[in-house]
């Protein structure tokens, strides 16, 4: 059996976790926009997947594309203008 330290012999700062860096702007910006993109998701989502079991998707489909659509909406905002605008052209 050995008295051997496993922690002996090595640098102690690097065992520890960092602490975190202070909130900047650009963080509270980023936990805003979270937060107003998860309302949205929260609200929406549903409806979303109504509509779609409604155009005649099944309801794994409907969910399926209901979530790539949210991604979508998150990753580019101005897709769902788009979107609309050319719904709106269609009618």
């Amino acid at each position: 059996m050995s008295t051997h330290d496993p922690a002996e012999g090595t640098d102690r700062s690097a065992a520890s976790p960092a602490l975190p860096a202070p909130f900047d702007r650009r963080d509270r910006v980023r936990q805003r926009t979270d937060a107003e993109f998860s309302a949205f998701y929260r609200d929406q989502l549903r409806p979303l997947v109504g509509f779609l079991i409604n155009q005649g998707a099944g309801v794994r489909g409907a969910a399926d594309i209901a979530q790539e659509t949210m991604l979508d909406t998150l990753a580019d905002p101005a897709l769902l203008e788009r979107a609309v605008a050319v719904v709106k052209q269609q009618l």
